[in-house]
């Protein structure tokens, strides 16, 4: 609410009200937000398969690129292992004869990994090893 003076000086003016700017006024307290919300869980709209082989010899490959539609990303590891998925520089030093620890992550035979991100995802081979990577990208055509 804003206070009301009258301008009282001329005749003309007598009944027009001047408004003062709204100041700012502290207000502390808690709130509480109590109760449950129902959520469920969405199938995608869309989704993309693919399996890659990967050689001893191989080097780094883009799984996915950056999607802000994607709601989930799952990887499935089988073949001799291990593989190594990360961004495209993890994967480069693992590449170049670095050490496991320079990948973002080790992935062994059997592993099955779901990630929730819309970032790119790279994978490449232990430097002796093979595997097959199968990736399984979910969409929302709608965020």
């Amino acid at each position: 609410m804003t206070d009301i003076d009258f301008d009282l000086d001329g005749a003309e003016n007598a009944h027009t009200p001047v408004e003062h700017p709204p100041e700012p006024i502290a207000v502390t307290g808690v709130v509480a937000v109590s109760g449950h919300v129902t959520t469920r869980e969405e199938a995608a709209d869309t989704a993309s398969f693919q399996t890659i082989a990967f050689g001893a010899t191989d080097q780094k490959v883009k799984i996915v690129g950056f999607d802000k539609r994607r709601t989930r990303l799952v990887l499935i590891v089988s073949g001799t292992g291990p593989l190594f998925i990360g961004s495209e520089a993890q994967c480069a030093a693992v590449n170049a004869g670095g050490p496991a620890a320079a990948s973002g992550a080790t992935l062994v035979t059997g592993t099955q990994v779901t990630l929730l991100t819309r970032a790119e995802v790279w994978a490449t081979a232990a430097p002796a090893g093979t595997g097959t990577l199968t990736a399984i990208a979910e969409r929302r055509d709608q965020i």
